[in-house]
């Protein structure tokens, strides 16, 4: 989706990923919120929307108190995100992804057509089954294989067991050995894929975080009395706002040319009197939001305060409490129902408000609300 602030509410709202990227990226803006909190702030921002007569996502974002500009690019960055893992996914996989399977069962076909996945002639299916069935080193040769990758065939009849199961699908056209293979193969894959995603998530999460915690600093700011003061502190707010989300643009860059995903970079980088005021804020035991009268203590000079025995611990942002039993039961309903985590969740949390017969503002569900 190339543009999605011009993007009709009837297409995202039909589009699951890309909803689910929106989502992401609302609760970014929103300060790391809650994914259902995300979720009815944007079920807000729609209903707003709907009345005017512009209904795109722009709108809806503009309603819900959201950054527009910034959320469309933190759902390029997911987009990516997503490209990133599933061209992992495609590299780990290699030749497996060109295999003739069957739709109905998963398993791979002894007819692979002309060429095997590997670029090479490919095996008539009958004479290899033919074989497969009668020679006893073949036999023993597929047996072993499945040996080293399930333990379904153990125990002293385990050979006859194999050799059952394998006449069954050798007859059906299916290679049964070939086809555990290759789960082990995919489960390899998605694992390389799931990396990615993880390492992208992490970075793209902190990037979140550093704008959160710039934001909050913007308003202290803007309250200065002091002008100079005033002027390094904006000066350094400007300059860090404008670098947020280059790490995880980096690491995107990086899987793009085909180097080693290294390990998420961190926060943008900060110049040595931040580093000091910082210093301050952890001694003194003060909250990010006094930033600005630690920089005023330290342009005054004043003695560095002594370091505590122990920092008292960060009190967690956007946490609301009220939400984490419901998204306990979200989550378990998804897990029961063999459900996506990632595109299945507003549908798990419609299905489980319905029941309850919770309504949300003026809708109850973002399904069926353009049906009239």
């Amino acid at each position: 989706m190339a543009d999605i602030l011009d993007t009709s509410l009837r297409v995202v709202v039909q589009d699951r990923p890309a909803l689910a990227r929106l989502l992401r990226a609302v609760q970014l803006d929103q300060g790391d919120i809650s994914w259902i909190g995300a979720y009815d702030g944007w079920q807000e921002g729609v209903a707003a929307a709907r009345t005017s007569r512009t209904p795109t996502v722009r709108t809806a974002l503009t309603a819900a108190a959201c950054d527009p500009e910034y959320v469309s690019q933190v759902v390029h960055l997911l987009e990516r995100r997503d490209q990133a893992a599933s061209a992992a996914y495609a590299k780990a996989a290699g030749p497996i992804m060109l295999e003739a399977v069957d739709p109905a069962r998963g398993m791979v076909l002894l007819d692979q057509g002309d060429q095997s996945a590997d670029g090479e002639p490919a095996t008539d299916p009958i004479a290899y089954a033919a074989k497969a069935l009668v020679d006893p080193v073949e036999q023993e040769t597929r047996y072993l294989r499945v040996r080293k990758l399930t333990g379904s065939y153990e125990g002293p009849d385990g050979r006859k067991r194999f050799l059952d199961d394998d006449r069954v699908h050798l007859t059906a056209g299916l290679d049964l050995v070939r086809s555990i293979e290759r789960e082990r193969e995919e489960g390899a894959a998605r694992a390389a894929a799931d990396q990615v995603a993880r390492q992208l998530d992490q970075a793209i999460a902190e990037a979140g975080k550093e704008r959160g915690k710039l934001k909050q600093l913007e308003a202290d700011i803007a309250k200065l009395g002091d002008p100079a003061v005033r002027e390094v502190a904006g000066d350094q707010l400007r300059l860090r706002m404008g670098t947020t989300n280059e790490p995880p643009l980096r690491l995107l860059d990086q899987l793009a040319n085909g180097e080693p995903a290294a390990e998420p970079a961190g926060p943008p980088g900060v110049d040595e009197m931040d580093a000091r005021v910082r210093e301050r804020l952890r001694r003194l035991g003060r909250p990010e939001r006094d930033y600005v009268i630690a920089l005023e203590q330290e342009g005054r000079g004043e003695p560095m305060p002594p370091a505590p025995e122990s920092a008292p611990p960060d009190t967690p942002r956007g946490v609301d409490p009220g939400s984490h039993e419901l998204d306990r039961r979200v989550r378990d309903r998804m897990r029961k129902l063999d459900r996506n985590p990632e595109s299945d969740y507003i549908r798990t949390l419609d299905e489980i408000r319905r029941a309850e017969g919770v309504q949300h503002g003026p809708l109850t569900s973002l399904e069926g609300m353009f049906d009239a």
